[in-house]
């Protein structure tokens, strides 16, 4: 990613996700509301105004994740294929064992539906609305496992 003075340059990726956004919220109020509503009525201007509300939000949340973002992988980063390999067939045989001996395989990661859904959004549910709060995700290298 070029640098400039104080900052980073937006990225093709970047550029392309917030004209596509606004493309989308273009089309949205000014042709489609515009049309079947007219946005001078009461139900028009109550529909654009919740729809900027919600372009808005994923606005912020885009903006803020993309401001979090560390930068690129680095070029010398090769993923350690012997590792996973090793990871997958003791998956495999633990699923077989279970299957053998009668028992439900459940992999270790799996804390089930609600504390994995909690895990990545946050214990607080209000929060999940606006995505933005990450004081609860840790460095992302280490992550709760069950204890069976």
């Amino acid at each position: 990613m070029a640098r400039r003075r104080g900052g980073a340059a937006a990225s093709p990726a970047v550029v392309g996700a917030i004209s596509t956004m606004a493309l989308v919220y273009y089309s949205t109020v000014f042709v489609f509301l515009d049309h079947w509503l007219g946005l001078g009525t009461t139900a028009g201007a109550a529909h654009a105004a919740a729809v900027s509300l919600a372009v808005a939000a994923c606005f912020l949340a885009f903006v803020c994740a993309a401001a979090a973002d560390p930068g690129a992988v680095p070029t010398t980063f090769a993923p350690d294929a012997e590792a996973a390999q090793g990871q997958y067939r003791e998956t495999v045989k633990a699923k077989w064992l279970a299957k053998k001996s009668g028992q439900k395989y459940r992999h270790r990661f799996d804390l089930g539906m609600w504390k994995n859904i909690q895990m990545i959004m946050g214990p607080n549910i209000l929060c999940w609305l606006c995505p933005t709060a990450t004081g609860h995700l840790k460095d992302g290298t280490e992550f709760q496992i069950t204890n069976n």
